[in-house]
């Protein structure tokens, strides 16, 4: 039994059944609508023959003398230009049945080449034949077609009754209307998807494009996402492409802009927009990603940027920008269409901070880190944010929810790892030009030492790193203080540039010991009723880790409680700096750094994580701490009587 033509009511699908599925119900395989196949309808083979309703295939070309044709093969189906080869039918009898040839098509049985005697004539004589029946099916076609009067489908020729795409040009056919009508009968009031879909392929058959593309329509009212309805009306399923899919990994998030697109319908139009959007956003990525190719701090400055652009009175200033590793500084230039400082001046001032801030970065790593096997992961930048004024710097420490004390002059952002300062001069004291500058200078020293080291101890290099160090309250800003301790020279051999000596003694911290070495001389002490010394012994030094341990450290001491709380309160928050940076200048300067090689390889072993006393007491293992404590007050004592009025 010969196959039958089969097309799917909800997708449009046109597939070949095996005869022997006539009359059953099956499941598409596309949508899954239900199709049945129909009964072929007998008819005498010599009336087929004779009718003109449809052409004569047309003959296949000859085959090449020398190709080789295996016995049985078939040739295929030629393919319809706008529905593509039809598709077996589920069920039908398997890749065979899918294979056999339409009497529709060839005009001739499937045969191989015969290799025995005769065969090359049995050839010649079929593909004569072919050529006769060709002549006369044109021949037939002139006639009859020239018989009728053009555009008129139901009384002129008998080319082409069903009209519709590939026809004569002539109207619906009493047929064809009969069947979209009676299909658009049964889908009307039924809001199905399906039945719409179906009288719209009928009235597509038909030629009614008008009402075939409104009956698509309506089977989207029914279900807006309905895929056999989308595709007749042209649209395409638009998703991002593998190479989008690559830069999306490499670069975090950049498809943000079509993600209303991925995995919806549509219209040609919109896609073919949206396919050049994709288009331009890869162009775009691929460019970000060159220039993060040739410039490691790329991420890093646009991250600042981002973080300007929201803050309050700074997203409308304008920055020079100076990019040399470790660092990133902006220098802000003024408000944008105001007045701004020249780029001179501006280059000038970028200089000669980052001068400053290489000397101070080469000092700490080859003094506290390199020796121990640390160092600095430079692909990422140490940043820093330089104001022009007070009143840009006030405002954005106020944006960034930071209580910055009025006379600082710069600070360490612990979220955004930045340096934030303005350009002003220290105006606590008098004194020389010098002076000034070495205690200005000094202060983004100690700002900067917390950068390094916090930037070295928690996302460096070295075997000697962990995943995150926070060092104890009394050393971190010890180590700070100690670092940005400055003496500056004006060297003519240096081009007028400044020559910084750090860690110097810090008269102005050793003032606020010598008063917590003798409160009943401290005028503010005095006034609170503290007359016992509140400066704290090695052994209580070790525990000063937070805030919190620094004020019980203190209260500790007292035996009224009420004196220790008002001495904890009062000096707690002051005690790790004056009190750490002099155990610094101590341990390295006592008795021509006595204690200088015990107290690095506890520092190396607190850059580790271990900072706990029991590690002190390894690396000062013979001395007793009381001991310590003793030379170390004497020491604060005689360096008081040197350098204090």
């Amino acid at each position: 039994m010969g196959s039958i033509d089969v097309t799917c009511p909800g997708c449009g699908e046109e597939f070949e059944a095996g005869g022997e599925l006539a009359g059953q119900t099956l499941d598409c395989p596309e949508c899954g609508a239900k199709i049945t196949v129909p009964k072929p309808k007998s008819a005498p083979a010599k009336a087929q023959a004779k009718s003109p309703a449809k052409s004569p295939a047309k003959a296949p070309p000859p085959p090449d003398e020398d190709e080789e044709i295996e016995e049985g093969e078939f040739e295929p189906e030629e393919a319809s230009p706008s529905r593509g080869r039809k598709k077996a039918a589920p069920g039908s009898a398997g890749r065979e049945g899918a294979r056999r040839a339409s009497s529709k098509t060839a005009g001739r049985k499937p045969s191989g080449r015969k290799t025995g005697p005769g065969g090359s004539k049995k050839l010649v004589i079929g593909l004569c034949s072919a050529g006769v029946v060709l002549i006369i099916a044109i021949a037939l076609i002139a006639v009859v077609g020239g018989g009728g009067k053009s555009g008129d489908g139901d009384k002129g020729g008998k080319g082409n009754k069903e009209g519709g795409p590939g026809g004569s040009g002539s109207g619906p056919t009493k047929e064809g209307r009969s069947k979209y009508e009676k299909a658009l009968a049964e889908a009307q009031g039924a809001e199905d998807p399906a039945l719409w879909t179906e009288a719209g392929n009928a009235a597509e058959t038909a030629g009614m494009k008008d009402e075939a593309k409104a009956a698509w329509e309506k089977a989207l009212e029914c279900k807006k996402d309905f895929k056999p309805a989308l595709k007749k009306l042209g649209y395409r399923q638009y998703s991002l492409s593998s190479e989008a899919g690559e830069y999306e990994l490499a670069g975090g998030r950049p498809f943000a802009e079509l993600e209303e697109y991925i995995d919806k319908w549509l219209s040609p139009e919109d896609y073919a927009k949206t396919v050049k959007l994709e288009k331009e956003v890869i162009a775009r990525i691929k460019a970000d990603l060159q220039k993060r190719a040739d410039n490691p701090f790329y991420d890093a400055s646009r991250q600042v940027e981002r973080v300007l652009a929201t803050r309050e009175g700074l997203n409308s200033r304008a920055w020079n920008v100076k990019e040399e590793k470790p660092y990133l500084v902006f220098e802000d230039k003024g408000p944008k269409g105001g007045k701004q400082i020249d780029d001179v001046v501006t280059e000038r001032k970028l200089g000669d901070k980052l001068r400053m801030l290489k000397t101070m970065y080469k000092y700490l790593m080859e003094r506290f880190f390199t020796p121990v096997g640390l160092k600095l992961d430079e692909r990422n930048p140490l940043v820093i944010i330089s104001l022009q004024d007070r009143k840009a710097f006030d405002d954005l420490h106020r944006e960034m929810n930071m209580p910055v004390p009025p006379f600082a002059l710069a600070y360490f952002h612990r979220i955004h790892k930045y340096i934030i300062l303005y350009n002003g001069a220290f105006e606590g004291s008098g004194g020389s030009y010098l002076e000034n500058k070495a205690a200005s200078d000094g202060v983004v020293w100690h700002e900067g030492t917390h950068q390094v080291v916090n930037a070295v101890l928690n996302r460096g290099t070295g075997e000697n790193t962990s995943e995150s160090v926070d060092l104890p309250y009394w050393m971190n800003e010890g180590i700070a203080e100690y670092v940005g301790s400055l003496e500056l020279e004006d060297d003519p051999d240096s081009e007028g540039n400044d020559v910084y000596k750090p860690g110097c003694l810090n008269v102005m911290r050793l003032r606020e010991f010598w008063a917590a070495l003798h409160p009943d001389r401290f005028p503010m002490a005095k006034q609170a009723g503290i007359k016992t010394s509140y400066a704290v012994d090695v052994e209580r030094l070790l525990e000063c880790h937070s805030h919190e341990t620094t004020a019980r450290a203190i209260a500790k001491m007292y035996k009224d409680p009420s004196e220790g709380e008002k001495a904890a309160a009062m000096f707690g928050t002051g005690l790790p700096y004056y009190q750490g940076t002099l155990f610094f200048y101590f341990c390295y300067n006592f008795e021509n750094g006595k204690y200088a090689e015990r107290f690095n390889k506890y520092l190396a072993n607190s850059f580790k994580g271990f900072y706990y006393p029991e590690n002190f007491n390894e690396a000062f293992k013979g001395v007793d701490l009381g001991d310590l404590t003793k030379e170390w007050f004497a020491y604060i004592e005689d360096l008081c009587k040197k350098h204090l009025r």
